[in-house]
């Protein structure tokens, strides 16, 4: 298979700062994907003493895994461009890294801006 991975920073849990999304915000950025709470509560990274004011401590990984299947093999030797890949992929049932993403967000574990960070290109 193919693993995809990125590091993100991992909220500080002695000052991490609850705040309630907006529906609408949830719904724009995925969140809703992930959630079943249509205003769900995410965490901020305020800062401390424990963290050295930053908010965060460390790192984690969020990640997407292609499994090589016998579908996504045949695409791959019909040379098949990325986007047909990742949406058979998607079809098979790959979370997709975004998504790993945004349920650490939901989760409490890091923030929407680190996961945007990370996951976006260019």
């Amino acid at each position: 298979g193919v693993l995809a991975q990125r590091l993100v920073r991992t909220l500080c849990t002695h000052c991490r700062e609850p705040h309630t999304m907006e529906a609408d915000v949830a719904r724009e950025i995925g969140l809703s994907r992930v959630s079943a709470d249509e205003r769900p509560v995410i965490y901020k990274a305020v800062g401390c003493s424990h963290c050295g004011n930053t908010g965060f401590t460390g790192r984690m990984c969020i990640a997407e895994m292609m499994p090589l299947t016998e579908p996504i093999r045949r695409l791959v030797m019909q040379k098949a461009n990325a986007s047909e890949l990742r949406r058979a992929a998607l079809s098979e049932g790959m979370l997709p890294m975004y998504d790993d993403g945004m349920r650490k967000v939901v989760a409490g574990l890091t923030t929407v801006e680190e996961v945007l960070r990370a996951t976006r290109e260019g």
